[in-house]
């Protein structure tokens, strides 16, 4: 399947505008481009939200706005320290709450 993700630098949840780069998008941006995305590329059949760029906030928001894949998670702590990535039962529970349904590909794990 085909894939589409925004690209930008950054963590959106600790973004300010103009703060640190001021190329970088604000996340209003980013969440427009996401639903835009999924309006206007229906052959996608992943728009995704990286956790380990957007943030917790901005990948829940995202994925009410059309994202449908938040990337990579670890599976263990130290491989989450070394490449900054959200570990996957942090994963797990910080979106145990929301009525979006998350799936893993077990697979890959």
């Amino acid at each position: 399947g085909i894939a589409w993700m925004p690209l930008f630098r950054g963590v959106l949840d600790r973004m300010i505008p103009g703060a640190n780069d001021p190329q970088a998008p604000l996340g209003e941006e980013v969440l427009k481009a996401i639903a835009l995305a999924r309006l206007f590329l229906p052959e996608y059949k992943c728009i995704q939200a990286p956790l380990a760029i957007v943030g917790q906030k901005a990948a829940d928001i995202a994925l009410r706005f059309g994202a449908n894949d938040l990337g990579f998670v670890a599976v263990d702590r130290k491989t989450a320290e070394e490449l900054e990535l959200p570990l996957l039962s942090e994963v797990k529970e910080l979106f145990s709450t929301t009525p979006i349904q998350l799936s893993l590909n077990e697979k890959e794990l």
